[in-house]
């Protein structure tokens, strides 16, 4: 996984990119490296439908506070968008 974020409000714009060799499972786990985890590796699945893959990482730890963090081609959806609605109406 790779996310590229660029700020164009300074005169000079900051870019900055993210890597993950491990991808979305290892993204999970940075996110999430100040909790204590409840299970040992994330659930991860990925499918594929129409030549669309889907990539979807889960893992729960001791914390109260939900982070769900949808993306699509790399961009995040801050809303959540159907992604998120179509996920949690399963």
């Amino acid at each position: 996984m790779r996310i590229y974020l660029e700020d164009e409000r300074p005169a000079e714009p900051l870019r900055t990119e993210l890597h993950y060799d491990g991808g979305v499972r290892e993204f999970v786990r940075y996110i999430d490296r100040s909790k204590t985890p409840v299970m040992a590796d994330p659930i991860f699945i990925i499918g594929e439908k129409g030549g669309i893959t889907v990539e979807v990482a889960l893992w729960w730890n001791d914390s109260y506070h939900e982070t769900v963090l949808p993306f699509t081609n790399n961009i995040p959806q801050r809303d959540g968008g159907t992604h998120l609605a179509g996920f949690r109406g399963r």
